[in-house]
């Protein structure tokens, strides 16, 4: 389904067309579960989404929305904020920063940094935004500890979900910056939930973003399958 204002969907009164990210998706969300249930009497309701729609299948698990499991399929952040930069968004500087380990060991990536073929401005912007966002997990970590986790917090949303009883299903493809968020951002919270079957992650080798290749679509399409015909919680094969 199209959230209101995308594709064939009409917004809603006084919101703009085309936000992918819209304030008023969770009540759309809502509305579609709402209308399973009572025009399609669905009990065993699983949200999938990709990308901005992984990001509203989640934030609707975390609501608590009456769901079974949730599919989030290489979401690209986790907390979406209005005016938040388009210029260095979380998973750019994610994104940024693996190019920049992997290069860290070319010597043709330092020759082009010393000639001054590279950047700087944007290089400092990308490490900056890092190292604000690893400086902010420490931070994090003590607020949990009093109770008063933040409100960005990726930890706590995914225990609420855990708490809820959904099910939680990670795709990505391999080198698809939300990898590296759910890593950072779930920290052991994710790990321990993975233990206990509550979080499953699979990876697809050689697929973009969008799953352009067909035998990357192939693999994908089969992931998603056993998770529609599996239990809503409980272990996926990690691939």
């Amino acid at each position: 389904m199209d959230i209101a204002g995308i594709g064939d969907s009409e917004p809603r009164a006084g919101e703009p067309e085309n936000a992918v990210y819209s304030r008023t998706a969770l009540q759309d969300v809502r509305d579609g579960l709402d209308f399973l249930r009572r025009e399609y009497g669905a009990r065993d309701v699983r949200a999938l989404g990709l990308c901005s729609g992984a990001y509203h299948v989640f934030k609707g698990a975390v609501a608590r929305l009456p769901i079974d499991a949730a599919v989030i399929v290489n979401p690209l952040t986790f907390f979406w904020k209005e005016g938040m930069s388009l210029a260095y968004p979380q998973h750019r500087v994610t994104t940024d920063i693996m190019r920049y380990r992997t290069n860290a060991f070319s010597i043709a990536s330092w020759r082009k940094l010393l000639s001054g073929d590279v950047d700087l401005r944007q290089l400092s912007q990308v490490l900056s935004r890092h190292l604000l966002s690893a400086a902010a997990v420490p931070v994090h970590a003590a607020a949990r500890a009093f109770g008063r986790p933040p409100a960005d917090d990726l930890r706590t949303e995914l225990k609420h979900v855990a708490g809820a009883g959904i099910g939680l299903q990670f795709v990505f493809s391999d080198g698809d910056p939300g990898f590296d968020l759910l890593r950072h951002g779930g920290g052991g919270s994710s790990r321990r939930m993975q233990a206990r079957q509550e979080l499953a992650v699979s990876v697809i080798p050689a697929a973009d973003h969008t799953f352009t290749d067909l035998a990357a679509r192939a693999t994908l399409i089969d992931v998603l399958t056993r998770k529609i015909q599996g239990p809503a919680r409980g272990a996926q094969a990690t691939l």
